[in-house]
């Protein structure tokens, strides 16, 4: 994957993570950078497969 890929996937976990309708922006929610590197990486450019949506 891409460097831009990979961007792009943090770009989607930040949104979703502040998002107050359709993620977790109601919540305090922290999460470890090694942790979200992890999640990243073994999402292998789909987004769907992060599963961070709350619906």
């Amino acid at each position: 994957m891409t460097k831009q890929g990979y961007k792009d996937l943090y770009k989607i976990v930040e949104q979703t993570l502040a998002d107050l309708e359709c993620g977790y922006g109601k919540l305090t929610v922290q999460i470890y950078v090694d942790a979200l590197a992890h999640l990243v990486n073994v999402a292998n450019g789909d987004a769907r497969s992060l599963q961070l949506r709350t619906r």
